[in-house]
């Protein structure tokens, strides 16, 4: 009896540890597993971004250069222009010769450094080949720099830009010419017969009928057109 109680209390015993090292892998394992797979999935996007940006020189990704982060992010260098310094716009160059690949990005970083150093045909050059006329156009405005805003009003080669360039003028009749955009027009309208006339809004809409690719806008503009005709007999 006590013979077999031992060999009872052996296999109970060697079935709990067994167990207790079955749980503990299976709970480790989701643990490790995870992080393992974290560490290779990083590990793949960094290889990735290299390969992606691999240039004739075969230089590494921009941005995983710990340098390129001494640059303010991209959505904040035309907020301030504390950054454009003779020493970072050395540092623009370098990195266009040395990352070939992201061309695009440091061309657009070059552009901001150019209009903070007031290269403005520099600047207006690549903002124009990127399609980002309305963000200079906005940054202009936001410096109170009427005069550059009337000149890109009158020059910007997207017809947004220099809709928002009127705008920002104070010109929405102006701006209406070259974009349906609904605050400008809700703003025309409601001056019509007053400070604006019929006639110049009309004359807007025709404007805008030539270039608007919407066919909602054109439809709009057909009926208001229609309207005017009414009120002007």
């Amino acid at each position: 009896m006590n013979v077999w109680l031992d060999n009872w209390r052996r296999t109970g015993g060697t079935v709990v540890i067994a167990g207790t090292i079955i749980s503990g892998a299976l709970f480790s394992r989701s643990y490790v597993l995870g992080y393992l797979f974290e560490r290779e999935y990083w590990a793949a996007v960094a290889t990735v971004e290299v390969v992606a940006a691999l240039g004739k020189r075969g230089s590494a990704s921009l941005r995983l250069d710990p340098a390129f982060h001494k640059l303010p992010p991209q959505h904040l260098l035309l907020a301030d222009g504390k950054w454009a310094t003779t020493g970072n716009g050395d540092f623009l160059r370098k990195l266009r010769r040395d990352y070939p690949g992201d061309a695009a990005l440091v061309d657009y970083y070059r552009a901001c450094w150019d209009f903070w150093n007031k290269n403005y045909s520099s600047a207006e050059t690549v903002f124009r080949a990127q399609g980002q006329e309305v963000e200079l156009v906005r940054t202009v405005a936001s410096l109170g720099e009427r005069g550059r805003l009337r000149q890109l009003a009158e020059t910007a080669t997207s017809d947004e830009a220099r809709a928002q360039a009127w705008w920002e003028l104070g010109e929405p009749v102006r701006a209406l010419a070259y974009s349906g955009r609904k605050e400008i027009w809700d703003t025309v309208r409601e001056r019509v017969g007053k400070d604006i006339s019929h006639d110049e809004y009309a004359a807007a809409l025709k404007a805008l009928a030539f270039r608007t690719r919407s066919g909602d806008v054109a439809e709009q503009i057909a009926l208001e057109l229609g309207k005017l005709k009414v009120v002007q007999r």
